[in-house]
């Protein structure tokens, strides 16, 4: 392929391990700020510290299982796709009793989450 064309044909899978990339660097920055002692002094880091470690493992495995290039690729096999999407269903559960918290402490309104999860008070 002349020069051009070969930079067109490859844009796509360029674009795929930019993102790719991306997304490693930003969960491995969050999970790492997450597991971090730094903030171990301060006494509401015990009790949010479990929190945002289990909402970073959320999203790190629902954007594994929402690319289909990990199966495409066979970087993973189908058998560990399903651990994956088992351990999100478990994150899910352990986290729903947290939604209106969470949602609340990051101040998004039900206007954008297009969503009526629940009230500014906690109660859903």
């Amino acid at each position: 392929l002349a020069p051009p064309a070969a930079w067109d044909h490859v844009q796509v899978d360029q674009h795929t391990a930019v993102h790719a990339h991306v997304m490693s660097t930003l969960v491995g920055n969050f999970l790492t700020a997450a597991y971090s002692e730094t903030n171990a002094h301060c006494a509401e880091w015990s009790r949010i510290a479990p929190l945002l470690q289990k909402v970073g493992l959320l999203f790190a495995l629902s954007q594994l299982c929402a690319s289909g290039d990990f199966l495409e690729t066979a970087f993973l096999r189908p058998e560990q796709m399903e651990l994956a999407r088992g351990a999100v269903r478990e994150l899910e559960t352990e986290l729903a009793g947290e939604a209106v918290g969470l949602v609340d402490a990051f101040w998004f309104s039900d206007l954008q989450l297009a969503s009526a999860i629940g009230r500014y008070d906690g109660e859903a």
